[in-house]
């Protein structure tokens, strides 16, 4: 197993408690902070939780609650204001698309941060497991998901296989990855390490999405398509940038196999980076995938980002829903194991 419990990052939400006095009488309140894009000023608000006097203990958690709740929907609207006039592609992203897609980031972003570090890693694992299920299911493996399970659980991993491979590639991405590539070329030798004879550029042409694809000049493509993403890097809304890189890269298809994997591993790698959780791209949506690609080559890319977009609210609504399921079993285990009155 490659996954390890990790710091949480502290500059991306925070809440703090305190007491203030106000012409001699004593107030909690709460502050909230929430980090919207570098170099963009924080979201910041304070809310008071009552009279240290008058306030009992369960009041207080009732009215810090509520704050939350509060603080939540000022977050995502304020990050849909701000990400809103950096979209590109307006008919991919209008207005109540951005809000759409904010909401749901910063309702998992704190369900994710309620679990905890352990269960942040538990959630890792679960969603290491599905994207590797369902993206090389994409691509033709037959490996069921109860196998891939064993494989990602294995407490010493056996080298060569797809599915150790694919978190070897993550590993790498997300450790040593500069967008170069040089390193592009090290990763993807890292994901068909079992396939050696497939490793390095490609050197003949190929059809994508019934277009014909040429093998010259490909190197200075993906140095093309690097610069382009460092200097989209905080200007433009990443699930965008992400999605937008995705297209791109694909169209490029610079190895002779392993494209897609590739591709989606660094397109998640981009939205980690831009505190986004990554996303699926379902195997049960594997026709309308690929329906959309080819498309781009006769309408332009804007039903392939409404088609992601789609695949991102799908991801985020179902690692909601597990989350929630988590954090309710977490807490009845907690108040099982309290201690009980005699």
């Amino acid at each position: 197993m490659l996954i390890n419990a990790k710091k949480q990052d502290k500059k991306q939400m925070v809440f703090k408690e305190y007491r203030a006095n106000v012409k001699g009488v004593g107030y909690w309140y709460v502050n909230g902070t929430a980090y919207i894009n570098k170099g963009a000023k924080p979201f910041s608000t304070t809310g008071s939780l009552g009279r240290v006097d008058a306030t009992t203990l369960e009041n207080r958690q009732i009215r810090f609650a509520e704050f939350k709740k509060r603080f939540f929907q000022q977050e995502a609207a304020k990050r849909t204001e701000y990400w809103v006039p950096k979209t590109q592609n307006r008919k991919a992203y209008p207005a109540e698309q951005v809000a759409k897609m904010e909401r749901l980031r910063t309702e998992l972003y704190w369900a994710k941060r309620e679990l905890g570090l352990t269960g942040d890693a538990a959630l890792e694992q679960a969603f290491l497991i599905d994207f590797v299920y369902n993206s090389n299911r994409i691509e033709g493996s037959r490996l069921p998901r109860s196998e891939v399970l064993r494989l990602v659980q294995q407490r010493h991993p056996q080298r060569g296989n797809e599915v150790f491979n694919t978190q070897l590639a993550k590993n790498y991405l997300e450790e040593k990855f500069n967008f170069s590539t040089k390193r592009l070329i090290e990763a993807h030798k890292t994901l068909l390490e079992h396939e050696p004879a497939k490793h390095g550029l490609r050197t003949t042409d190929i059809v994508v999405g019934n277009q014909p694809i040429s093998a010259t000049d490909i190197k200075n493509q993906l140095d093309s398509l690097f610069s382009w993403y460092k200097t989209s890097l905080y200007r433009l809304y990443p699930p965008e940038l992400a999605f937008a890189f995705y297209q791109k890269f694909e169209q490029i298809h610079p190895f002779m196999d392993g494209n897609g994997r590739m591709g989606r591993l660094l397109m998640n790698l981009i939205l980690k980076k831009n505190k986004y959780h990554p996303i699926i791209i379902w195997n049960s949506n594997r026709l309308a995938h690929f329906n959309a690609f080819e498309k781009i080559f006769r309408k332009g890319n804007a039903d392939f980002l409404r088609f992601m977009n789609g695949q991102y609210e799908k991801t985020y609504e179902t690692y909601l829903r597990k989350v929630r399921g988590a954090a309710d079993l977490e807490q009845r285990i907690k108040d099982l194991l309290s201690p009980s009155e005699a």
